[in-house]
């Protein structure tokens, strides 16, 4: 596939993760307003002055397809060398998500020569970054949230049975 290509197909999906994000903020406050799990309510009612926190550790990545092309956008974009952070930010999530195509289109939209040599399989990492990009557009998809947001009215019963018997997911209204 041509570069020209991987650009417009890896833009489409960038597009398709923001909306899908920008849903799942919405149904997950409607999700939280109406249940709760059964795990979070006995810790609630035995202790109420409780809040459990839950951490979510992250591996540290060892070895990233786009370190190189990483390296020389942070002396662009990195706040002590004049970028913005929310440039830098964007170039850090890009990273962590070995997202070598991001990087490459960003690169090329700062005028950073690439040395594409210094990237082996260019073409695989590029549709390794849109094959995460399709995931993190896809998972979101399979939450309890966005499953009762886009579950038909006359469905609505049956989801919450199941969310109580399956997975000990409460109705609120139902504990009151």
């Amino acid at each position: 596939m041509s570069y020209k290509k991987w650009v417009y197909k890896y833009k489409y999906l960038k597009a398709e993760v923001d909306e899908v994000q920008e849903k799942m903020e919405e149904y997950t406050i409607e999700f939280n307003k109406l249940f709760i799990s059964r795990e979070k309510y006995e810790q609630m009612k035995n202790n109420p002055d409780v809040v459990p926190i839950i951490e979510d550790p992250k591996p540290k990545e060892t070895n990233n397809p786009g370190k190189s092309l990483y390296k020389d956008l942070s002396k662009k974009l990195h706040p002590d060398k004049g970028g913005s952070e929310d440039d830098f930010k964007e170039l850090s999530k890009m990273y962590n998500s070995k997202d070598v195509l991001g990087m490459y289109i960003k690169a090329e939209e700062l005028g950073v020569e690439i040395d594409e040599d210094n990237i082996e399989n260019i073409e695989q990492k590029f549709q390794e970054s849109c094959n995460t990009l399709s995931k993190q557009a896809e998972d979101p998809k399979s939450t309890a949230a966005w499953v009762w947001c886009n579950t038909p009215d006359s469905q609505k019963q049956q989801v919450i049975e199941k969310f109580e018997n399956k997975f000990g997911i409460i109705l609120k209204e139902k504990i009151k």
